[in-house]
């Protein structure tokens, strides 16, 4: 009971860096980033999944709390953090390595990821803009009006003087008009009680890190109970045993937002109770303490249980195709 505790402390103070950084860049987007900078942000395009599942694979559950709480504030897409939920690695890296696992089969493993990642990704983003699930930023250029002039010279240097100055304006701030980013950024305050207009991005951030880590702290005990009952029950390896549910299975164990869940699935693995197929599906589905953070940041619960489905439904299936094809 005492090591239950002491992991889901641990394993909930060392997401504290992460949360404050995306909280912090949060709240810096909102209070001191021109809107032109926003529309490079949200101009990332179909660029986004890639780069999310090459962030993901970086062996910390961190970065998918991270990547939710910056969807929630819309500034990725869904495409890109469903691109870190497939990639992250949790714990898995650290205990590959701990186990003497050879170095090609951790590249295999960390390169299926990245993969899947970044094709679902794009596809879910494709899917997501097709079915208007999500808005992308519309830049509107400025319209400059003919100048009612003979004179050549003079109409020219007028012209030149509209462009700097339409120029000048887009610098300064575009038209976001159909995208809510301030308003989900802002919904984010509203709901921690933060006063962040009055407390500055710094303490703001701090805020809304600890109410988190809390919140994060709780799930985690009864995960931890929870992970540590299925362990001791002996029908668990007959269940794994059924080759037809395992990558089902594998997915589901990894759908529990929790970093203890990584280590369970490759252990399994490592012990020969998991085929290939259901590793790769378990780790693909686990996302750490990502899913906790949407459901908590984002308000839009029925869009989090579609985005939860996709998620599942998208690495078990790629699981079982990696299994197919042996690629351990």
């Amino acid at each position: 009971m005492i090591d239950v505790i002491l992991d889901s402390f641990i394993d909930s103070m060392k997401l504290l860096p992460f949360l404050f950084l995306s909280y912090l860049a949060v709240e810096y987007i909102e209070h001191r980033m021109s809107d032109s900078a926003k529309a490079w942000i949200y101009g990332a395009g179909w660029a986004g999944p890639i780069l999310g599942s090459l962030i993901g694979i970086i062996p910390q559950c961190g970065f998918s709390a991270a990547a939710a709480g910056l969807f929630a504030a819309r500034v990725i897409s869904p495409g890109t953090l469903l691109a870190v939920f497939l990639s992250t690695s949790d714990e898995m890296l650290p205990l590959m390595l701990s186990q003497g696992i050879s170095a090609g089969i951790i590249i295999r493993v960390l390169s299926v990821k990245v993969i899947a990642g970044a094709v679902i990704g794009l596809l879910a983003d494709f899917a997501a803009v097709r079915l208007k699930l999500w808005k992308p930023p519309v830049v509107k250029p400025a319209k400059i009006a003919p100048v009612p002039t003979h004179d050549p010279k003079r109409a020219k240097k007028q012209i030149d003087g509209k462009k700097s100055e339409a120029d000048q304006k887009q610098i300064q701030g575009r038209n976001l008009s159909n995208i809510d980013s301030e308003d989900a950024i802002h919904h984010m305050c509203e709901h921690g009680h933060c006063q962040c207009e009055k407390q500055g991005i710094f303490r703001a951030s701090v805020h809304h890190t600890a109410q988190t880590a809390v919140f994060l702290f709780l799930i985690a005990l009864v995960l931890g109970f929870g992970m540590d009952w299925f362990q001791g029950m002996a029908f668990s390896r007959g269940i794994f045993a059924v080759p037809g549910i395992q990558a089902a299975l594998a997915g589901l164990i990894g759908m529990i937002p929790n970093c203890a869940a990584s280590v369970l699935i490759t252990q399994l693995y490592l012990e020969g109770v998991l085929s290939s197929g259901a590793l790769f599906a378990g780790l693909l589905c686990g996302a750490g303490t990502g899913l906790l953070v949407l459901f908590r940041e984002n308000g839009k619960q029925r869009q989090n249980l579609l985005f939860t489905l996709v998620l599942y439904v998208s690495g078990t299936l790629a699981g079982m195709l990696a299994g197919v094809w042996k690629l351990l």
